[in-house]
């Protein structure tokens, strides 16, 4: 399916400009359209979506424990389906920790599994892009495993488990194809 230029305008430019407190769902509909490929041109540009992203992450800050904040994270979850958006959003992950740190403490369990799917796929991007002879990001690691391990949820800290297995499960079988399996590759 192809989105007409009016159609863009409406969604991303005049509805953009609503009152946050009505935005839950402009937020929505964002959301939904970056599981679509044409929303790569929204972060391909020298901005690389920097509006919508903070405007997002404004709306988490200010009312986590809502709809509009469940919104949002979900929103900042599904930019890690397509690369250009992934990388994007990486870029801006110092941004997304901050927000993360208050958006962690909401009693919305929906929001905190939300959060959680943001801290794995940030963790997953950050190993992608730290591979031999780049160095690993330790300080960024740091920070990822103090936010996701820093609340008791039981259903947010096994995805977070389970998120973690999985990526030291892909190393693992990475290095038994080349060879090193069971080395030590850190510092």
């Amino acid at each position: 399916s192809e989105f007409r230029q009016s159609e863009k305008e409406v969604i991303f430019v005049k509805l953009k400009a609503w009152p946050q407190d009505k935005l839950f769902p402009v937020v929505d509909l964002w959301r939904l359209f970056n599981a679509h490929p044409v929303s790569s041109d929204l972060y391909k540009g020298s901005d690389r979506g920097v509006p919508f992203i903070t405007q997002v992450l404004g709306g988490l800050s200010a009312e986590p424990s809502g709809p509009l904040g469940l919104c949002c994270a979900r929103y900042i979850a599904n930019l890690f389906i397509y690369q250009t958006n992934r990388y994007a959003i990486f870029d801006k992950r110092d941004l997304v920790y901050k927000c993360l740190e208050g958006a962690l403490a909401t009693t919305n369990k929906h929001t905190k599994i939300a959060c959680t799917s943001i801290l794995m796929n940030v963790a997953i991007v950050l190993h992608e892009s730290s591979p031999p002879p780049k160095q690993w990001d330790a300080e960024s690691s740091l920070v990822l495993a103090r936010l996701a391990l820093g609340f008791l949820d039981k259903a947010a800290v096994k995805t977070v488990i389970l998120g973690a297995s999985r990526s030291f499960w892909m190393d693992t079988i990475g290095n038994a194809c080349d060879g090193t399996a069971g080395t030590a590759n850190d510092d």
